[in-house]
């Protein structure tokens, strides 16, 4: 009888996944149809400039070239690499890449409905997750675009999910798919190096008695990052996985601190700041109008490894911070709002997708109370984990720039908090339509 329930229960899960997967493929490939199919756009409306720089990375691999082209070192292989079998497959198409993120959209949708029924163990929490996520702007968006979101996604869901089972079960092999997922998540984005090694303090927090399983996903993570680290050394000179150079984007944050506080021209500025760098370092020969053309666009401030330049720049930042301390705060909390703002190019009205993130933020505030009140704790280590990183990093390091793909890493627990709360809503609906029903229409 139990072997009969089990393969009844298990016959319901899966067959729960895959009308979640049909129905997500839908929404998406009705998205794809009206962002791609009909208006044929260009690569920039893809995703901005940086398409452009994947297309370039996967042709020079269909070219024989390797990974020794430089915008290697911004740029992990993950994505390209997968770019450039769908061109083997498919043929040198751009907007083909986006046609497969459909297929990688929906199934991010189900690992989230996996992981939401590993975590909470009931049905109804996970399928109103899945659902969520299913119409939730910033996926679909994410999805409709020749970005690496979509691919990082799916692997970074993949490797939480797999951890999770590690975690409640002690078996090595969701250990090890757990780290394997993680490591080409972290080399097809960078941001998710450092939450790989969360994961794993965490982990050993939540459970010490699986050290050795913990520590062998920690070690796939780092044979990965240190691959692709050396990669960078043996081309750049960088032991990095994103060589990203001097120039980061705290460069932009620095002008825009300084702009807002002084109200001087952005572009005054940034040629201000770039002409102080090569002035501390001893360039006195370039002139400022040199610079001012654009001050970060030169491959040696891009690419260079130049520890006394990177050091002078970390100082100069540091610098800024403390002199425009209200205006950095504040380009920060603008950073994290406007991971939740709308898309103007998106299929809905701009109200429409302010009201449905409204939505899921009050639904998810419930949840929340109601996770600790439930006394969830691998759910609140993992939401608050990826919530607060994420968020965080991308708001930390933007300055005052963002977009709604951003909050895609983190978004799913947001989407597993708002089910808790219509759970909740609901069993209070019905507990209260049940006390006032009569004992004759009962």
């Amino acid at each position: 009888l139990s072997n009969r329930l089990s393969r009844s229960k298990a016959s319901r899960h899966f067959r729960d996944a895959l009308l979640i997967f049909l129905l997500a493929l839908a929404v998406l490939h009705i998205a794809y149809y009206f962002r791609v199919v009909l208006p044929r756009p260009s690569l920039r409306f893809l995703g901005g400039g940086d398409p452009y720089e994947y297309d370039g990375l996967a042709r020079s691999l269909l070219a024989g070239k390797g990974f020794s082209d430089i915008m290697f070192g911004l740029r992990p292989p993950g994505f390209p690499l997968f770019i450039a079998l769908v061109y083997v497959l498919a043929g040198v198409r751009p907007h083909i890449v986006v046609f497969y993120h459909l297929i990688f959209g929906a199934l991010t949708v189900v690992v989230v409905y996996k992981l939401s029924l590993r975590l909470f163990r009931q049905r109804s929490v996970a399928i109103l997750t899945a659902l969520l996520m299913t119409f939730e702007v910033a996926h679909v968006d994410s999805i409709i675009s020749m970005m690496s979101e979509p691919l990082h996604n799916l692997l970074l869901f993949i490797a939480l999910y797999w951890l999770v089972v590690c975690l409640q079960s002690g078996r090595w092999r969701a250990a090890l798919a757990a780290g394997v997922a993680m490591g080409m998540a972290l080399l097809t984005r960078p941001i998710s190096a450092y939450f790989a090694l969360l994961l794993g303090l965490l982990a050993l927090i939540y459970r010490p008695r699986l050290w050795k399983q913990v520590l062998a996903f920690i070690a796939i993570c780092l044979v990965c990052w240190a691959a692709w680290s050396y990669r960078n050394l043996y081309y750049a000179g960088n032991f990095s996985l994103s060589t990203t150079g001097s120039y980061t984007m705290l460069f932009y944050k620095m002008v825009s601190a300084e702009s807002h506080a002084t109200g001087r021209p952005p572009e005054e500025v940034a040629t201000d700041i770039a002409l102080e760098v090569e002035r501390r370092v001893g360039n006195y020969e370039i002139t400022r109008e040199e610079i001012a053309e654009y001050p970060v666009g030169r491959p040696e401030n891009l690419h260079a490894n130049d520890p006394e330049r990177q050091a002078i720049f970390r100082q100069m930042v540091f610098e800024k911070v403390r002199a425009y301390p209200l205006w950095t705060a504040i380009m920060t909390a603008v950073s994290l709002v406007r991971q939740f703002e709308a898309d103007e190019e998106f299929l809905l009205p701009v109200w429409l997708q302010l009201a449905l993130t409204a939505i899921y933020l009050m639904l998810a505030l419930i949840g929340y109370w109601r996770a600790w009140v439930r006394r969830e704790t691998l759910f609140l280590l993992l939401s608050h984990a990826s919530i607060v990183y994420y968020a965080g990093t991308t708001a930390l390091v933007l300055a005052g720039l963002s977009h709604i793909r951003l909050r895609t890493p983190y978004m799913p627990f947001i989407l597993m908090y708002g089910a808790l709360g219509i759970v909740y809503l609901a069993g209070r609906r019905d507990h209260r339509v049940g006390r006032g029903a009569s004992p004759a229409s009962g």
